[in-house]
């Protein structure tokens, strides 16, 4: 299962006075988690785009250059890992979070040895991932980082 959600420039963001919403690419082969996501990241009023598997996600980031990308480690159609060996090669400049379930953290490691920069354990929270998304995109002021940092 692999989650990827990519962020880009838009209108607002949170309904609050920022001046661009992120646009947030969803690549998940479990429909189920997908839904969720984007369900939330819509609720936070992210512009959301949505891919089943790797090479869509790879395609999507290639055409959309989002600025963020969550991304889980295990999917049928080229895998997480897999991914950020493709995004290393595009040059893509996109930050990645891994969200997965996965807790062995050697293959952790691995991830953010391969460019990850953080990893948010499943099941995540909206506020969570909202949190990630304002402190990695930097429109989180520093009281709402510290907030966010501490959640996790």
């Amino acid at each position: 299962m692999v989650l990827c959600v990519a962020v880009h420039r838009g209108a607002s963001f949170l309904g609050g006075n920022m001046a661009q919403a992120p646009r947030v690419l969803v690549v998940d082969d479990e429909q189920l988690d997908r839904w969720i996501l984007c369900h939330a990241l819509r609720d936070a009023r992210c512009e959301v785009l949505e891919a089943s598997n790797g090479l869509e996600a790879i395609s999507l980031i290639e055409r959309e250059d989002p600025d963020l990308v969550f991304l889980d480690l295990h999917m049928k159609r080229l895998d997480g890992f897999a991914v950020l060996e493709q995004l290393e090669k595009i040059g893509a400049t996109c930050q990645v979070v891994i969200v997965s379930c996965e807790l062995n953290p050697k293959l952790q490691w691995r991830a953010l040895k391969l460019g990850a920069v953080e990893f948010l354990n499943k099941p995540v929270s909206v506020e969570q991932l909202t949190a990630a998304v304002l402190r990695l995109t930097g429109q989180a002021d520093p009281q709402a980082r510290a907030s966010a940092d501490a959640q996790a």
